[in-house]
C-alpha cells in the first residue's frame, strides 16, 4: 500500500513537507507515492501515470489536505480498483489560522473575524507573511517538533465544529 498525499495549495504542501522531513507524520517517505507530497486538487495525468507505474497488486490510499475540499475527487474508471481509500484532512477556516494561533493572536482575530478573513488578518500581525511554499516551509522548519505538534493540537481545539463528518483534522495524521 502506498499513500498519495495531495494538498490543495503550496502552503499546505510546505507544512506537510516539513512534517515529513521532521518525521512527525504517521507515514515515512517510503510509504508515500514517490516519497513525496503532491500539490494537486485532482488526479492529473502525471499522478495517474505514477499510480500506473506501481506494481499491479499495489493499491493507493489517497489523503487530500486543504481548506475547502468541496469538490469530489475524480477517479478514472481504470484506477477505481487501485484506490483503497480516500481521506479528507481539513484546515478550516483557512491555512493562515495556524500562523495566527502561533502568534498567539487567535482571541484578537476572533473578536474581529466578522470583519476579516484569516488571510486578511494575518497581514496585520505578520507584515512579512507570504502565501508561498518558500515562506511557509522556512517558517515551519524553524519550529521544533514539539512546537509543530502543539500548534496542530491547538488548532484542533479552536476549529470549533467547522469540519464536516467526512473530514478529519491534521492531528489524525501526525505522531502524538
Amino acid at each position: 500500500m502506498k499513500y498519495l498525499i495531495m494538498t490543495e495549495g503550496t502552503c499546505e504542501k510546505a507544512l506537510l513537507d516539513v512534517l515529513l522531513e521532521k518525521n512527525i507524520l504517521l507515514y515515512k517517505p517510503s510509504d508515500l507515492l514517490y516519497e513525496t507530497v503532491f500539490k494537486a486538487r485532482q488526479l492529473e495525468h502525471s499522478l495517474i501515470s505514477k499510480i500506473n507505474q506501481l506494481p499491479a497488486t499495489e493499491n493507493v490510499s489517497i489523503i487530500r489536505i486543504g481548506d475547502k475540499l468541496s469538490d469530489e475527487l475524480r477517479i478514472p474508471r481504470d484506477l477505481k480498483n487501485r484506490i483503497a481509500s480516500i481521506e479528507k484532512i481539513c484546515i478550516k477556516p483557512e491555512f493562515e489560522i495556524l500562523h495566527i494561533i502561533y502568534q498567539d493572536k487567535f482571541s484578537q482575530y476572533n473578536k474581529q473575524k466578522s470583519n476579516n478573513k484569516p488571510c486578511e488578518f494575518i497581514y496585520s500581525i505578520m507584515c512579512d507573511y507570504k502565501k508561498t511554499h518558500k515562506f511557509n516551509y522556512e517558517f515551519f522548519s524553524r519550529l521544533s517538533d514539539e512546537e509543530l505538534v502543539s500548534l496542530l493540537k491547538e488548532y484542533d481545539k479552536k476549529r470549533l465544529g467547522t469540519h464536516k463528518n467526512c473530514e478529519k483534522s491534521m492531528t489524525t495524521i501526525i505522531k502524538k
